[in-house]
């Protein structure tokens, strides 16, 4: 370390650590006065939670409700009738109200219950056709919508974070937090119809210009970077998409193969984090064969690619969110796309297809169940 950065990191020292420091004191008490007044009720219901996990756990043959994407429906029921299992999957909250059947165990994403009216109808849901059953959430914006996930963590048996990044909060309410499933390629549908969109445009030509569109949060940290990145990378196809998808570039394609295509156009696409979350486009970019360019600081990325098939595929990082280190990945990851051609691109797809569908996730979860419980 030279004496320019010591005096940068001891700046930073003077200022922040003392600060931080007095705020998690504030958030340590504060947890602690919510945990004492909570852990009773908190653990009892984790005791009857268990009792019912057990009891699943040992069932040979499973039945899996899950309020989820429709798209992936056949993908699901397929896999789980080969293991054994019965399964449904429904879409709309009017056709999961009329399934009169108990369920072993039900599973929905918290995107479709972000709404208070559709939280309260899937709790009622599960109030008359799980009594013996488990509940399951998978929260996918606890990084930063933190009322609304401490809410649903609350109202569910188990709980599934997609990011390692801010999942501790969520025990305060639930002590069945497990460990986070994360993120997988699901915009595109089941496997075999994003494998069969890729055969049919594999050879497609494809633009040098950096991709990435992304929504526009307000006043958060990575709109910046994006907007620097939008004004001094040449020849780029960043953009934010419009708001509640109206009109947009994207969106507004009308079927799952025209986003497919609209990726496979691109050779390498930017992924700008919220809070060092591990984003769904990572994936999403693998699939379409394209090179993601992805910052260091995501936590737990290395438990999800490893280092090897990092650099194998590969994927290129940079140190920090700075418009001159992500041009820097984006020159060298062309480089790489170039050289390596259609053979590289393939080799991506199927590395994403074999390891970061969203089947492999649903399936994940429905094992951890049955291992925690057994």
């Amino acid at each position: 370390m030279n004496t320019e950065i010591f005096t940068l990191s001891h700046t930073i020292a003077q200022r922040i650590i003392g600060k931080s420091n007095q705020l998690n004191q504030q958030y340590r008490s504060v947890e602690s006065n919510i945990s004492g007044e909570i852990s009773s009720f908190r653990e009892k219901k984790a005791a009857l939670v268990s009792q019912k996990g057990h009891a699943v756990a040992r069932k040979k043959s499973l039945k899996i409700v899950g309020f989820f994407y429709k798209t992936l429906e056949d993908e699901i029921l397929g896999y789980f009738s080969a293991n054994g299992h019965q399964a449904k999957i429904f879409e709309n909250i009017e056709d999961l109200k009329k399934h009169n059947e108990q369920y072993d165990i039900f599973f929905t994403v918290s995107n479709f219950v972000s709404s208070q009216e559709f939280l309260s109808q899937v709790i009622e849901y599960t109030i008359n056709y799980g009594g013996n059953g488990i509940s399951c959430i998978w929260l996918w914006d606890h990084h930063h919508v933190i009322g609304g996930s401490l809410s649903m963590a609350t109202y569910f048996d188990i709980v599934f974070p997609i990011h390692e990044t801010a999942a501790d909060y969520l025990k305060v309410t639930n002590s069945h937090v497990m460990n986070s499933i994360p993120a997988a390629t699901y915009q595109f549908g089941p496997t075999y119809d994003t494998e069969r969109f890729y055969r049919t445009a594999g050879g497609a030509a494809r633009s040098d210009g950096l991709y990435g569109g992304f929504r526009e949060y307000p006043n958060m940290d990575r709109n910046t970077i994006i907007k620097e990145c939008m004004e001094k990378i040449p020849g780029n196809s960043l953009y934010f998409c419009n708001p509640n998808n109206q009109n947009d570039q994207y969106y507004s394609l009308q079927t799952a193969e025209d986003r497919f295509l609209h990726w496979m156009r691109h050779k390498v696409s930017l992924s700008v984090s919220i809070n060092t979350d591990i984003p769904i486009r990572i994936f999403d970019a693998l699939c379409s064969g394209q090179i993601p360019l992805v910052c260091s600081n995501l936590n737990g990325f290395d438990h999800i690619i490893s280092p090897e098939d990092q650099i194998a595929l590969p994927i290129i990082r940079f140190p920090h969110y700075d418009v001159q280190e992500i041009r820097r990945a984006y020159e060298t990851a062309l480089e790489y796309f170039d050289r390596d051609g259609a053979e590289g691109a393939y080799r991506r797809h199927t590395y994403a297809i074999r390891h970061h569908m969203m089947l492999k996730r649903v399936a994940r979860m429905v094992t951890t169940i049955r291992l925690h419980f057994r």
